[in-house]
């Protein structure tokens, strides 16, 4: 299920854009922000998958938005009622670009092409999958991903641990789990991701996973015992 974001101004197109996305298979609207600052906010602590974004808004517009939040694990398509930004957002590598007032077939047209780019991505790296490349204080060094046992934020920065070792990276949580995206691995709270197979002991909402003692968040305790599904 990929997730989605819908950023504008206007009520009325947050709103017409949320009934359409219900209608939709396999996208999950997270959340509506009429307010940008607030959206770039979410983002940075939360894993998004695509972003509908207004161009003219308040306090900042929506091709600044997108050059302070662009990742490569984001997709944006971008609603506006002026065409003359399509040029900067198709150089920003957007997805499609839509005109207000936007129809539903206009809009379902846009996801497919979403989803074809990001069936693309997943199969161009599909070689690698069991493997990641993380850069220590020398080299970069070829890891498999099953010899994670846990994944730590650390302000702006995360901390991988695997076995004895630790390695520091200057990233985002979301960042890091999409890129490393192990089916063993999972988002147990805001600040952890943990390996399953790693996994001491559970008691109530605490992982004991190596030396580490690991919280389970409120939001993502319901997911996590379903993963696991204890008898």
């Amino acid at each position: 299920m990929d997730k989605a974001i819908i950023i504008d101004d206007d009520i009325v197109t947050c709103e017409l854009i949320s009934g359409y996305l219900s209608k939709i298979e396999d996208i999950s609207l997270e959340k509506s922000f009429t307010n940008p600052l607030e959206a770039i906010s979410y983002i940075k602590e939360n894993s998004v998958d695509l972003v509908f974004l207004d161009i003219e808004m308040p306090n900042i517009n929506g091709i600044e938005f997108l050059k302070l939040t662009k990742s490569e694990l984001t997709s944006y398509i971008i609603i506006s009622a002026h065409e003359k930004y399509a040029l900067a957002g198709f150089e920003l590598d957007v997805v499609d670009y839509l005109h207000k007032p936007v129809s539903f077939a206009r809009l379902v047209a846009a996801v497919e092409k979403f989803k074809k780019r990001k069936l693309f991505t997943s199969k161009s790296i599909e070689e690698n999958k069991e493997f990641v490349f993380l850069k220590n204080e020398q080299f970069i060094v070829k890891y498999k991903k099953d010899d994670i046992s846990f994944i730590k934020a650390l302000g702006d920065y995360v901390s991988i641990h695997i076995g004895e070792e630790r390695i520091i990276l200057h990233s985002t949580m979301n960042e890091v789990e999409k890129k490393i995206n192990w089916h063993s691995l999972i988002r147990v709270h805001r600040s952890y991701i943990v390996n399953i197979n790693k996994i001491k002991n559970i008691e109530d909402t605490t992982i004991s996973c190596g030396n580490e003692l690991i919280p389970i968040g409120i939001r993502y305790k319901e997911a996590f015992f379903a993963f696991i599904k204890p008898i």
